[in-house]
């Protein structure tokens, strides 16, 4: 989802959430929730979603709508794969709120499961869910719809 960024002056159109009335089932905005996180394994997107969170919070403040919710997230995975292991040197490399879970203090932050053996796993704490469907209501509201 894009919307002007009125600071610069800059004028960005996307009509593809815009041109349906709400709700639809015709695009990647549809529905209720989408997940927000910093947990890739590029440097690149995790630095981005630094200012993704800083937009989001902006307009939850400019529009006085809760977007955002912070729930974290669990990534599990084979310690040695080299995609876990990129993952978790990212966020950490940019130093994003992060708790590592193994088999020992794994189940008293989530009980009732086990870690299997060689598993590793980290919760990216800023993560959460994004309400799409009153996301995007605010910014046809904020800024004019198509």
């Amino acid at each position: 989802m894009l919307f002007p960024n009125q600071s610069n002056f800059n004028r960005v159109l996307l009509c593809s959430s815009f041109q349906f009335v709400l709700p639809h089932s015709r695009g990647s905005s549809h529905g209720q929730t989408r997940i927000i996180r910093k947990a890739y394994e590029q440097d690149f997107y995790t630095q981005m979603m630094e200012e993704c969170y800083e937009l989001w919070a902006q307009l939850e403040q400019e529009a006085g709508v809760k977007l955002y919710r912070q729930t974290g997230l669990l990534v599990m995975g084979p310690e040695d794969s080299q995609s876990y292991q990129l993952m978790k040197e990212t966020l950490q490399k940019n130093k994003v709120p992060i708790a590592i879970l193994n088999r020992d203090n794994f189940c008293q932050h989530i009980p009732n499961v086990n870690l299997a053996v060689g598993d590793g796993a980290v919760v990216d704490i800023t993560a959460g869910v994004l309400y799409a469907d009153r996301a995007l209501k605010t910014v046809q509201v904020q800024h004019g719809s198509c």
